[in-house]
């Protein structure tokens, strides 16, 4: 028994110094819980009155870990995953969008700055075609604005599918690693370094998407997700990226044909970007190129430029089917209730008729109001049913146009710009906007008088005022709106920054305090080994005193 008792006290210091050994091989491994040996002594054996010891044993190697601690630093990593990838778009819409040479607001306020050029210099023909090719600047930089965040959200969906493939893997093996775990409890081990590494395994993974983690039977941990399965027991739940008819991206479990409520993560927070940010920033854009186009087109398709009335005219948005009311037939502004007055004039006598047309965009179709306008004398109306178009024709020794009387609202229904006769700009977004291919070809067509005689510069005067006009429903100006997204961007970046600054705080502070329980100290651990080794070597010597008496008692004779 005696002998027993050194040989427990040896292998028991061993075994304590073979863990130690561990945490300091482990003490720079992520994920890595600090182990220690419990000790206990061996039941006593009973001789005749007495108990006497047998020695100590281990009795279980304990993994130093506070739950409450690591499920926090899951939440919290989750969070900080979600700041972290919508601070990366923001940050890239910003860049994308706050160019001061070449941006919409920037090309807007070079146009208006022609235009008042231009006031001074009505008759240089020069002037003019370099005011309809700054024009042309604003319409490329509105294509390019428009482009450059499609682009932006392709790739945000790239990044969507990237971290998709990358959580499968983690759940699969979070699922193995409780399989495994599982087993072992079975057959009364501590599977300590599986559980460690499936605690990084699960760290890595609420980093990409939001966890939560509910405790099972034998060890094994179940992973929710917006209220879906990730990971129970030994399976797990395989992910894919899904867009639907809208364009829309969603995140569903493999085969199925539901969108998961998946939030928390990068993932989480680049969904966040593609379903809420970059739509709301889109949005901006088209609805400033819309009101550019608007506006320009409300004065130029009301005035006459040096060329005089029209003897021809075709419209340059085109509908789906003319046959249609015009406002489900695709008109990427469709107008409203309300007239279009149109002045014929005959150039032999100078006499001018204005006739007034109602316009009921709900009830009218292009070929009604192709027949309206055929109902003018000496003026031909031809719809093409092909092109979705309309053409205009005077009789000859006539030619018409739309400045009305000047006294009201020659368009209060906005019909020649929403089909595109006359227009300044045509498109319906961003990436549509252009500017008239008639006016680009003849920038005479520049509508600068109101009135049609020599040194009229009514409407242009009209649209240099369009640079100060509260046109957005905000009441901002155009050139102002841009500057506001502009100042939204960047207020997202500052607000973004300050989050995830925050949230990478909270989660360093969460690391420090769980190093200060699960993580190895070094110096402790030799203190400790230290502690072991002289206790080894006292049980050597122990066992040598014992030997030494045994050989003294057998020499006796």
């Amino acid at each position: 028994m005696q002998f027993g008792i050194g040989v427990s006290a040896l292998t028991t210091s061993q075994r304590a110094m073979d863990v130690i050994g561990n945490n300091i091989a482990n003490a720079n491994t992520p994920g890595y819980h600090r182990q220690v040996v419990q000790l206990s002594s061996v039941a006593p054996q009973r001789l005749d009155n007495l108990s006497i010891g047998r020695g100590v044993e281990v009795a279980g190697i304990q993994r130093l870990i506070n739950e409450h601690i690591e499920e926090t630093q899951i939440r919290q990593t989750a969070a900080t995953g979600t700041s972290e990838s919508q601070l990366s778009v923001a940050t890239q819409l910003e860049s994308r969008l706050s160019n001061e040479k070449a941006s919409p607001g920037a090309r807007l306020e070079t146009l208006f700055n022609r235009l008042e050029g231009l006031s001074s210099q009505l008759n240089s023909s020069a002037e003019r075609k370099l005011t309809v090719a700054s024009a042309d600047q604003v319409a490329r930089e509105f294509n390019s604005s428009a482009t450059d965040l499609l682009h932006l959200r392709d790739d945000l969906d790239q990044s969507i599918g990237a971290l998709v493939t990358e959580i499968n893997p983690l759940t699969r093996q979070i699922a193995q690693l409780n399989a495994e775990i599982a087993r072992q409890s079975t057959l009364g081990s501590a599977p300590n370094d599986l559980m460690d590494q499936r605690s990084q395994a699960v760290q890595q993974l609420s980093q990409k998407i939001g966890v939560e983690v509910l405790s099972g039977n034998q060890g094994q941990l179940t992973l929710m997700s917006g209220g879906a399965a990730l990971v129970v027991g030994g399976r797990a739940l395989s992910l894919e990226v899904a867009r639907n008819a809208d364009g829309e991206v969603g995140i569903r479990a493999a085969g199925t044909s539901t969108d998961l409520p998946v939030a928390g993560g990068q993932l989480g927070g680049y969904l966040i970007a593609r379903s809420e940010t970059m739509p709301r920033y889109i949005a901006r854009i088209d609805d400033l190129a819309r009101a550019v186009a608007k506006a320009f087109n409300s004065v130029q398709t009301t005035g006459v430029g040096v060329a005089g009335a029209f003897t021809t005219l075709t419209s340059q948005q085109a509908v789906r089917d003319v046959t249609q009311t015009l406002t489900s037939a695709g008109l990427p502004s469709p107008p409203t209730a309300g007239t279009v007055i149109v002045a014929v004039t005959n150039t032999a006598t100078g006499e001018r008729t204005l006739t007034t047309i109602n316009v009921d965009p709900t009830q009218q179709s292009l070929n009604d109001i192709g027949n309206a306008f055929g109902t003018i004398p000496n003026l031909t109306a031809f719809v093409n049913s092909q092109s979705g178009t309309l053409s205009l024709m005077s009789a000859p020794g006539f030619k018409f146009d739309f400045r009305g009387d000047g006294t009201t609202s020659s368009d209060s229904a906005g019909l020649l710009g929403a089909l595109g006769l006359n227009s300044f700009f045509t498109g319906g977004d961003a990436a549509t906007l252009k500017v008239s291919s008639d006016l680009l070809s003849n920038a005479d067509r520049l509508a600068t008088s109101s009135s049609g005689q020599p040194g009229d510069s009514g409407n242009l005067q009209r649209l240099v005022a369009l640079r100060d006009a509260p046109l957005m429903p905000n009441g901002t100006t155009l050139s102002g709106d841009f500057l506001q997204t502009i100042a939204d961007v960047g207020a997202d970046v500052q607000g973004l920054t300050e989050q995830f600054d925050t949230n990478q705080l909270l989660l360093d502070r969460l690391e420090q305090q769980r190093q200060s329980l699960s993580g190895v100290d070094t110096n402790e651990e030799m203190v400790n080994l230290l502690k072991f080794q002289r206790m080894f070597q006292i049980a050597s010597r122990y066992i040598n005193v014992l030997n030494t008496t045994y050989d003294d008692l057998l020499s006796i004779r």
